[in-house]
């Protein structure tokens, strides 16, 4: 950090619709970000964001100069989107009066309409955090179809706008690009991150042992922790354990959370027989998780091929020690490069499969010092600081 080297006070305002109590990958990501802005020496914080101040933990609030609140988005009508432009530019208007912040950063949504036009029209730099594509994974109903024109006009007036942005992923940074002018920097890919502090090494003994979930010393497990959507490509993983356990019944599929398809895959669970192999444990708060993965000789996390993203996941499965099966991703190339994890070229049963073998002929003691060798890599580049690191040196540099 930059601490002990320029004493710097940077006012920072942080604008986001997405709520950081909530348990998605977009709630976490969000909360990272703001954890790591509050954490910084150089940094004075305030926020803007979704909720209440009953709903936010003291621990997540201490180090953040104030909190305004939005109201709660119950669901994504448009309804809401709309009238959120007229709440927000008048809290806006209020906190660049009072507090005069240095800096503007927001994260990318469908209606994030008002920051840039404000920050723009008061002069105040303004840096964009493009976290997941805005438009591609949008339905296509009647209200999708609105949406994905009110997206398209916000993903202009914020690429126009937007003094610096950064990205967590190509397929976004080629997006946004397009809207850039020719004088204009083009976007930086900064990939996913973690909170450091949210994650430590469990032996796989007393992990289990923490868990209580009857898994036994010589399981061989594999690990999935995440909503229970079509986009994690569950029902592969599913078909995978379904004939690898005729090779191995020491194996064993832990899937930690709820979801739409959580049902069905429970369906699926029984129709195969596969009660013995399958565990379910329901929704587990994110503060629980680390141990549930440590639990784990494996751990899950692809990429489908119609839902573009870099999953958080992925790097909160090697912070905490061990390997992982993955899909390929530019993002993602440091897991093969570096033999952290196995990158599959397709997401099907037979490449799983493949993996899962190549695993277990590893070895307990190969796996997890592959583990050990992900959870330092990550540490050392992909955590939230750095990319407060790059914010604060982006506005040092611009005066």
């Amino acid at each position: 950090m930059l601490e002990g080297v320029v004493k710097i006070n940077i006012k920072v305002l942080f604008i986001t619709f997405v709520s950081p109590m909530g348990s998605s990958g977009q709630n976490i990501t969000t909360k990272g970000i703001i954890n790591s802005l509050a954490q910084s020496k150089s940094v004075k914080l305030n926020v803007i964001c979704p909720g209440n101040s009953t709903e936010m933990s003291s621990e997540f609030i201490r180090n953040i100069d104030d909190i305004l609140y939005l109201p709660e988005k119950k669901d994504s009508s448009v309804c809401w989107h709309i009238k959120v432009q007229f709440v927000l530019m008048k809290i806006l208007i209020s906190v660049i009066r009072n507090f005069k912040p240095d800096l503007i950063i927001t994260r990318l949504n469908p209606s994030m309409i008002v920051p840039p036009i404000i920050a723009s029209f008061y002069k105040i730099p303004y840096i964009l955090l493009a976290r997941g594509m805005l438009i591609n994974n949008i339905h296509n109903n009647y209200y999708g179809k609105i949406l994905k024109n009110l997206s398209k006009f916000t993903l202009f007036v914020n690429a126009r706008l937007a003094d610096q942005v950064y990205v967590a992923f190509k397929e976004i940074k080629e997006e946004i690009d397009k809207y850039r002018s020719s004088h204009q920097r083009k976007a930086l890919v900064f990939s996913n991150a973690i909170d450091p502090l949210k994650f430590k090494m469990y032996s796989l003994e007393e992990a289990r042992k923490k868990l209580k979930l009857k898994l036994l010393e010589n399981d061989y497990i594999l690990g999935f922790l995440g909503s229970m959507k079509e986009r994690h490509c569950l029902f592969p993983l599913l078909e995978a354990i379904e004939e690898y356990k005729n090779k191995n019944q020491n194996i064993k599929l832990l899937l930690v959370g709820n979801g739409p398809q959580l049902d069905k895959l429970k369906e699926y669970t029984i129709e195969k027989k596969l009660e013995n192999n399958v565990i379910f444990t329901g929704y587990i708060s994110h503060d629980e998780v680390n141990v549930y993965m440590a639990a784990c000789d494996v751990l899950y996390c692809v990429v489908h091929p119609k839902y573009i993203s870099n999953p958080i996941k992925c790097y909160e499965y090697l912070a905490s020690g061990r390997t992982i099966i993955t899909s390929k991703k530019e993002e993602l190339n440091f897991v093969r490069d570096n033999k952290l994890g196995i990158v599959i070229d397709k997401v099907d049963k037979n490449s799983i499969i493949e993996a899962i073998d190549t695993f277990f002929k590893l070895g307990v003691k190969t796996r997890l010092m592959m583990g050990e060798q992900g959870r330092a890599h990550v540490l050392r580049y992909h955590t939230w600081d750095k990319l407060t690191d790059l914010i604060i040196n982006w506005r040092i540099d611009k005066e």
